[in-house]
C-alpha cells in the first residue's frame, strides 16, 4: 500500500513539474497581479482553512493556515475536579499553477510544506491534591502536490476543488505523571497519506 502511495505522489510530482513549465511563461499584456483571499473545506476531515494566494493569473504562491480543533472543559465531583485543554493548528505555504480549460474553468496542480502543531493537556485534582497529569505536543511538518480545478465566477468568484497526496513525520511528546515522577516518551513515525476526500475552496480575487 505504501509503495503505490508512493508512486501516486510521484505522478502528482511529475504531473506538477510538467505543467510548470508550460504555465510559467510571461502572462499576456493586461494580466497583472492577482490577489486571492477565501476559505478551504474538508468535506470528511471536518476543518475549515483560510488561504491567501498572490502572484500572475498562471502562477501564484500560496499561504494557507487553519484550525484544526479545540478543546477546554472541566468537571467536579464531591471532592475531584477534572480539566482537559487541547488546541491544533497548522499552517502551510505552497506554488499553485493555472491554466485554461475553456472559459470559467481553469487546471490547477501544485505543491506545499507545511507544519500542524497540536497541545493537550489532562489534570485531575482529588481532595485539592493533584493526582494526574498528561501533558502531549505533536509536531507534523508536512510536504505534498495537488491537483483540481477552479471555476471562476464573474472574475471574482472562484470555487475550487482538489485532490492531492502528501507526506508527513510525527514528532510527538507525551509526559505522564507529576514533578520528579513524570514519565516521559517520545515518538516518531513517518507517514504518506491520500486525500481522497475532495478538497472544497471559496475564493475572492482583487
Amino acid at each position: 500500500m505504501l509503495r503505490k502511495n508512493l508512486l501516486i505522489l510521484i505522478g502528482l510530482l511529475l504531473g506538477h513539474w510538467t505543467f510548470a513549465q508550460e504555465a510559467t511563461p510571461p502572462a499576456p499584456p493586461g494580466e497583472g497581479k492577482v490577489h486571492e483571499l477565501g476559505v478551504g473545506f474538508g468535506s470528511l476531515d471536518g476543518f475549515y482553512s483560510m488561504h491567501y494566494r498572490v502572484g500572475k493569473a498562471r502562477a501564484l504562491w500560496s499561504f494557507n493556515s487553519a484550525f484544526l480543533g479545540g478543546q477546554l472543559s472541566g468537571s467536579r465531583f464531591d471532592t475531584s475536579k477534572v480539566s482537559t485543554k487541547g488546541v491544533a493548528l497548522m499552517i502551510n505555504v505552497g506554488r499553485e499553477y493555472r491554466k485554461s480549460i475553456i472559459e470559467q474553468l481553469e487546471f490547477r496542480t501544485g505543491f506545499n510544506i507545511g507544519m500542524s502543531f497540536g497541545f493537550g493537556s489532562f489534570r485531575r485534582v482529588d481532595n485539592a491534591v493533584l493526582n494526574q497529569s498528561v501533558k502531549n505536543l505533536e509536531i507534523h511538518p508536512t510536504a505534498g502536490a495537488f491537483m483540481g480545478v477552479n471555476y471562476v465566477i464573474k472574475e471574482c468568484l472562484v470555487l475550487g476543488a482538489a485532490v492531492g497526496a502528501g507526506l508527513s513525520y510525527e514528532l510527538k511528546r507525551n509526559v505522564d505523571g507529576i514533578d520528579a515522577n513524570a514519565v516521559s516518551t517520545n515518538v516518531h513515525g513517518f507517514g504518506l497519506s491520500i486525500r481522497n476526500n475532495a478538497g472544497l475552496s471559496i475564493g475572492f480575487r482583487f
